[in-house]
Parts: structure tokens; sequence; C-alpha cells
């Protein structure tokens, strides 16, 4: 009787995981989506130079794949949950020191993309993980569920942008923090 009830508590726990995944990467695709959309365009008007603009968003790509064997060393070490919670300050100074940018001071840009988008290793790399962790046979179903809901959040980030094109760039990093 007590192991039928452990098992029906862990059940609840890992389907309580699952949803606040979901509604956390619901949130996490708005606010994805609308920075990736004035990303570009944001560095573009900042450098001045198509060739930097690709240079940076060529760091920032690279930051996402490059820190992964230390991301997966950190969150076996402290646990997928607590890694995933640091990674939210982690996007939300690489949003300020971006948002705080300008032409004269690059340095804000640069260490900026590269705080954010270690932050998003973080974040993605733990959501997996968790995913993995808390659906049981029906991996598959919640993986899809997971994407679905970044999906959702995305298609939402995208008409909020395109409503309002007439905002400034920088407007839609303040949201997204």
């Amino acid at each position: 009787m007590n192991e039928s009830n452990t098992s029906e508590g862990n059940s609840n726990v890992k389907s309580r995981n699952i949803l606040a995944l979901c509604i956390a990467k619901l949130i996490h695709g708005f606010g994805a989506s609308m920075f990736n959309v004035v990303y570009q365009p944001f560095l573009l008007d900042l450098t001045n130079s198509l060739f930097i603009t690709g240079v940076l968003v060529t760091l920032g790509s690279i930051m996402q794949f490059l820190p992964m064997p230390l991301v997966g060393k950190l969150s076996d070490k402290i646990g997928h949950k607590t890694t995933i919670i640091i990674s939210i300050p982690l996007y939300i100074l690489g949003l300020i020191l971006i948002f705080i940018s300008d032409s004269n001071n690059m340095l804000y840009l640069i260490f900026g993309i590269i705080v954010y988008y270690l932050g998003f290793t973080l974040n993605n790399m733990n959501a997996q993980f968790l995913v993995a962790e808390n659906s049981g046979s029906s991996k598959g179903l919640m993986y899809s569920l997971i994407f679905f809901s970044f999906f959702i959040g995305s298609i939402g980030g995208n008409t909020f942008v395109i409503l309002g094109q007439s905002i400034n760039t920088r407007v839609f990093f303040l949201i997204f923090m």
C-alpha cells in the first residue's frame, strides 16, 4: 500500500513538472520569437555593417553549442531544475546588456550575446533532460507537447511583433525580460 502511494505521488510530481515545463516553454517561445525577429535588424542598426552583424550572429550560434559538455556536467551536479532556474537570470542579464549597448560600446553587446545564449543553452538542454526524466513510457508524446507549447508561444510572439511594428526594437527586449 505504501509503494502505490509513493508511485502515485511520484507520478503526480512528474505530471506537474511536465505541465510547468509546458507553461514555461509557452512563455519562452513568446519571448524568444520576439527576440529572434528583432535581433538581427537591431544588430545591423547598431553596427551599420553586415560583416560585423554576421560575426555577432555567429558568435551567438557558437554559444549555443560550444558550452554543451560543461552544461551537461553542471546540470548533472546541481540538477536539471536548478540549472533551468539559473538560466533565467542569465537570459535577463544578457538582454539587459544587449538593451543598454550602443554603437560606442560594443563590449556590452558582445558580452550580452555571450551571456544570453549561454542562458539559452542552459535552458533548452535541461528542458530536454527534464522531459526525459518525467515522461515515462510516453517520451515522444511529451517531447511533442513541449515543442508544441514553444511553437504556440512563438506564433504569439511573432504576431505581437507584426502588430507592434511601430514600437522601438528595444521595447521587445524589455517585454522578453
